[in-house]
């Protein structure tokens, strides 16, 4: 494999200072945490700008020292890490040809061998292939087993790329869980687009990336197509370029042609203009790059304001952005996720499970959805239910191997030991870890045992503490009695449980429990603003889920996050004054209540003038509640 030189960023950067300077390990993990995805050398501009960071521990006076240091360490390598998916291919053994060394990680076979360098260096003496491994090809494979079991012959890649139904879902952007086209900002965009055909959704695919964002291309594009705009090019050279996509550069290989054809640029030196533009760049570089095109334009007669223009553009592409032949095989994947998603929401949701933790929403988020459209999702069961997450009969078996503690070779052991009578077989049988049967317990996976949840937990505490007592269990002794004079466990005592160990709750949503004080407050449920008109105002709260602060055309920071209550998910918009004042709240509180008002553009959003926190439990915080940047 291909190496990547890994360097410094705020949050390593910070851990290793951190550890240099003998801080408190849990001082250390809280200061990391805090921080954004930021350069070392970027952290006192982010606390200018982004108010979770102003609200950070990194301003405490006492970690001056270690605010002074970590700037020094930005850029420098870390280690040597193994590219993604960068494959080195050589016609003699690579020892022969260049450095190699064991990676961190290994395989079954062995440990994987990595070159000593970076992929610039690679690409430029050897032949480097990019093989992506894409988990979503397992969940389509699972998928479509689970629909071969009544429909014997169906395969996912034979189904028609041109169904009617499955570009209706994508219009009315209900794509939560599908590949690529289930993100907030897809969704968004796929509200506007019209999309009827697979030329778009390529499209779709290649402009939400954060240089197409930063250049504007997302906008102009849908504009365009829309009619909202005139179509025009540069030059009418450009047009066989651009014609497909209404004059916005889109994909990587129009960058090339572009810069051929305005600039006379040969396509060798068109590729260098992408690859210098494709990677970071200080500002002075970038300008530099951008003027040496323009010094090559003008000299070839192009007017100047257009070769600015163009240049512009051109940089403004900056960042990363798709080649075609990429978007296309994402858009190939996504669609097919989508068709599974119109039509096998149980088989594809069940195989989503599986292959869990993945894609942008949390485990609760993609069964909330399952059950809305009248999914019914079973329990986990020692001695009913699989041991993997299946579908079955258009139901959603929860399997074992979904209960936290618990592995798949472990889950398998308890199918194949059925059945169990009692804890105390279950326990003896398998010889469990306390930490496996508490957690079997907690998810319900043991009342076919007996519905006593709370006897069962204290039951398993014994057996626990008599199997880690010194000798353990020499001789065979009466199974500990299942005391039923205890208390029951409340209703939201056994949703915390079941949130803490699968990620989601059968026993209820978190806002359930606080639905009638929320009321007293004025906050509506998500589901009944869905129809309300534009620009109604209304107050909600929910879970947050994926706050990030995306790249924007001005440099702005704008804050987006969904908010999920027990009736439905609605995306939230923080714009700048929003974001300055209250958004340090959705990035350090897992329930907020959002004061806004309705906005129908870009499907169903809010755009929030007014953040508060909302009193709640940090286990109900959603596992995708952190920043993605």
């Amino acid at each position: 494999m291909t190496g990547t030189f890994v360097r410094y960023h705020a949050r390593l950067a910070i851990r290793d200072v951190g550890r240099a300077l003998a801080l408190p390990q849990e001082d250390i993990d809280r200061l990391a945490r805090s921080l954004p995805s930021v350069a070392a050398d970027k952290v006192e501009l982010a606390a200018e700008n982004m108010p979770d960071v102003r609200h950070s521990p990194w301003a405490e006076s006492r970690y001056r020292l270690l605010r002074s240091l970590v700037p020094r360490f930005a850029g420098l390598p870390r280690y040597l890490g193994t590219h993604l998916g960068g494959l080195v291919v050589a016609p003699v053994p690579l020892t022969e040809l260049v450095g190699v060394q064991h990676a961190a990680k290994s395989l079954e076979s062995g440990p994987l061998r990595v070159v000593q360098g970076d992929k610039e260096d690679v690409e430029a003496r050897l032949c480097k292939l990019d093989l992506l491994s894409l988990p979503m090809l397992g969940v389509l494979h699972d998928a479509s087993g689970f629909v071969q079991d009544h429909r014997p012959g169906f395969e996912i890649n034979d189904v028609p790329t041109t169904d009617p139904a499955t570009f209706a879902r994508l219009r009315r952007s209900e794509t939560i869980g599908a590949f690529e086209v289930g993100s907030p900002a897809q969704r968004a965009l796929h509200a506007q687009l019209d999309c009827r055909d697979m030329e778009p959704l390529v499209a779709a695919l290649a402009l939400i990336r954060p240089g197409p964002i930063k250049g504007d291309m997302a906008r102009r594009y849908l504009a365009r197509r829309l009619g909202k705009e005139p179509v025009t090019y540069w030059l009418p050279e450009l047009e066989p370029v651009l014609a497909r996509t209404y004059g916005v550069l889109v994909y990587q290989e129009q960058v090339i042609d572009v810069a051929r054809l305005a600039a006379g640029l040969t396509p060798a030196e068109g590729d260098l203009v992408r690859r210098s533009i494709s990677h970071y760049r200080s500002e002075e570089q970038m300008a530099a790059i951008g003027q040496r095109l323009q010094d090559k334009m003008v000299a070839r007669g192009v007017p100047a304001e257009t070769a600015v223009a163009i240049a512009t553009a051109i940089i403004g592409f900056a960042g990363y952005g798709f080649c075609e032949s990429h978007a296309a095989a994402f858009a190939d994947v996504a669609y097919r996720s989508v068709y599974l998603l119109e039509h096998y929401p149980a088989e594809y949701t069940a195989a989503l499970l599986r292959h869990q933790p993945m894609g942008f929403y949390p485990v609760h988020t993609l069964l909330a959805q399952a059950r809305r459209r009248g999914i019914a999702v079973q329990a986990p069961c020692i001695n009913h239910g699989p041991a993997q997450t299946a579908a079955h009969e258009g139901a959603i078996q929860v399997g074992l191997a979904q209960v936290g503690r618990l592995s798949v070779a472990v889950a398998e052991r308890i199918v194949a030991g059925r059945p169990y009578g009692t804890l105390g077989e279950l326990h003896r049988r398998l010889h469990l870890r306390r930490d496996q049967l508490l957690a079997l317990i907690k998810a319900g996976a043991c009342d076919s045992l007996h519905p006593h949840r709370r006897a069962l937990l204290y039951q398993a505490h014994e057996l626990a503490a008599a199997a880690e007592s010194p000798g353990g269990r020499l001789v065979e002794e009466p199974e500990p009695v299942l005391d039923l004079r205890l208390p029951a466990l409340t209703a939201m005592e056994q949703m915390l449980d079941e949130w803490a160990v699968l990620g989601f709750a059968f026993s209820g949503h978190p806002l359930t429990f606080c639905r009638p004080e929320l009321e007293r407050v004025g906050v509506t449920p998500i589901a009944t603003i869905a129809q309300a008109p534009p620009d109604t105002r209304c107050r909600v709260a929910g879970l947050v889920l994926r706050p990030h602060r995306p790249p924007t055309k001005n440099g702005r920071n704008v804050l987006f996050f969904d908010l999920e209550d027990e009736t439905g998910l609605i995306s939230v918009t923080c714009f700048k004054d929003v974001y300055q004042a209250d958004g340090h709240i959705p990035l350090n509180t897992p329930a907020v209540m959002v004061s806004g008002r309705i906005d129908r553009r870009t499907g169903h959003s809010l755009i929030a003038d007014r953040l508060r926190p909302l009193p709640t439990t940090p286990e109900v915080a959603s596992p995708h509640a952190r920043s993605l940047y």
